[in-house]
Order: C-alpha cells, then sequence, then structure tokens
C-alpha cells in the first residue's frame, strides 16, 4: 500500500498537506501511547500527570491538523467533523486541568466556538452538498446535521458551566468523559474514511 496525497489544486500548498499530514500521524501515536501509559502505569507515579498533559494536548492537535487536510483537500463535512473534534477536546483537556468551581473566558470562547460550529454546520446540512467526504458512512446532510446538534449540546452546556460560575467534581469528570470520547470517536473514524492508499 503506498500513502498518495490528494490533488488540491495548489503545488506550492502540498507541502503544507504532507506536513500536517505527517504531524496528524504523529500526534495520533503520541496519544495512543500516552492513553496506553495513563491505563497501565500507577495512580500515583509521577509518569500519570505528564501521560495526561501530553494526551489532551495531543487530542487536539491531531483534530487540527487533520482539519488544514480536509480543508486543502476541499473536504468541507470532514473539515467540520474535524473542527468539532478540536473543540471537544480542547474543552475535554479544559474540565480536566481546571479547578472545581471555576470558569473563565475561555469557555466563553469555546462556547461561542461552538455556536460558531453548530451554526455552519446546520448551513451546511440545509444547503446542496455534493462530492464530499461523508463521516460515518452517513449522507452528507444528516452528518452534517448530528455535527450541528453535537455543537448546540456543547454550546449550551458550556453556557450553563459559564451561569453556574464553575462545575462540581461529578460534573466536571463527566464533562471531560463525554468529550474526551466524542473526540476520540471523530479523530478514529475521521482518520479510517480519510486514509487516502493506492494498491
Amino acid at each position: 500500500m503506498l500513502i498518495q496525497p490528494p490533488t488540491i489544486g495548489l503545488p506550492d500548498a502540498l507541502w503544507l498537506w504532507w506536513t500536517m499530514f505527517g504531524l496528524r500521524l504523529l500526534a495520533c501515536s503520541a496519544l495512543v501511547t500516552a492513553g496506553a501509559v495513563a491505563l497501565v502505569i500507577d495512580r500515583q507515579s509521577p509518569w500519570r500527570p505528564l501521560s495526561a498533559i501530553v494526551f489532551f494536548v495531543c487530542l487536539p492537535l491531531a483534530c487540527a491538523s487533520g482539519a488544514v487536510e480536509s480543508v486543502l483537500r476541499l473536504q468541507t463535512v470532514s473539515a467540520l467533523a474535524w473542527t468539532l473534534g478540536l473543540y471537544l477536546g480542547g474543552t475535554a483537556g479544559l474540565a480536566v486541568a481546571r479547578p472545581v468551581g471555576v470558569s473563565g473566558v475561555v469557555d466563553i470562547y469555546a462556547m461561542m466556538f461552538a455556536a460558531g460550529d453548530a451554526v455552519v454546520a446546520l448551513a451546511l446540512g440545509t444547503g446542496p452538498l455534493g462530492g464530499l467526504q461523508r463521516p460515518l458512512g452517513l449522507p452528507a446532510q444528516e452528518a452534517a446535521w448530528a455535527m450541528a446538534a453535537t455543537s448546540a449540546v456543547g454550546a449550551i452546556f458550556d453556557l450553563i458551566l459559564i451561569l453556574r460560575g464553575g462545575a462540581s467534581r461529578c460534573q466536571r469528570d463527566s464533562r471531560g468523559v463525554w468529550r474526551t470520547g466524542g473526540a476520540l470517536a471523530i479523530c478514529a473514524l475521521c482518520t479510517i474514511s480519510g486514509t487516502v492508499v493506492a494498491a
């Protein structure tokens, strides 16, 4: 099997695609390694916090590089999926790192980001979409609507967090778990469906 770069119509930008492709592979490899280390080592080990930091840094990094790749391929729905993964991964890391009962300006920006993502996804879901990569094997419109709903739910939860002035430990933990799971699912599914290979 041979990895082939996409035809992006911009020869001078091909180096950027290779850079993002390599960065995503590196981030995904570090992500899997850090997650495995965090699961097997003792909770009191000094390596556990380091593995958590690597995990929550590489997760949004992988999604960000995937989004740039998709933009270069002109795959709108896929780029939106990676962007949603970036949001979920970033806010999951923030939930884990932030103390109980504290919120800040980053949460406001996260809410605005999610709301904007929902609006764009809704616009794509109601407009004409053709020849685009379809995450999860769904028709493009249904995939866009699903991402719009997920982004809207995230924005609402962000707003609730801001109004409460933070989250309890249980709320913070559940927030971190579902957002981490969502980001990992998007990262895995988009990586599998977006691989460009030739015999």
